[in-house]
């Protein structure tokens, strides 16, 4: 993930982007604003090697998305260190994956569980057909 913040030219910038950077800057800001989290730990430097940071003049820590949004819906337009969230996006991302798990096995449980109870159900339905002898149809 660290890797992948170099990449990150920030929101707005999006005229002095490759495609990469683009779709980079795209991902990370949709983590960002839809799991209120900032950069990979929430820290410091986080975004001290990305072209985001380069292109502020290495004036400002962390990029808009890293806070929460306007009251209008609009982001602002630098994010002070006082106001971004503190969580990282890979504890946020590492939670989530887990939650998804844990309702998959949920899930997976379930199944199991009506299947076999469906196996059951024919197994006493064969015992049944079996017991009942062909002199006991009329």
């Amino acid at each position: 993930m660290k890797a992948s913040l170099k990449l990150y030219n920030g929101t707005d910038t999006a005229s002095r982007m490759s495609d990469d950077t683009v779709l980079m800057k795209a991902a990370w800001d949709k983590i960002m604003i839809e799991k209120s989290c900032c950069g990979v730990d929430s820290k410091i430097g986080d975004f001290n090697e990305s072209g985001w940071y380069q292109l502020t003049g290495r004036r400002h820590h962390f990029p808009p998305a890293c806070c929460p949004p306007n009251k209008d819906g609009s982001l602002m337009e630098f994010c002070p260190t006082i106001a971004r969230y503190g969580d990282g996006c890979y504890d946020k991302i590492k939670d989530s994956v887990q939650a998804l798990s844990t309702h998959f096995k949920i899930v997976a449980w379930t199944v199991i569980s009506i299947a076999l109870i469906q196996i059951f159900g024919i197994t006493v339905a064969f015992c049944l057909c079996n017991a009942i002898g062909e002199d006991d149809y009329y």
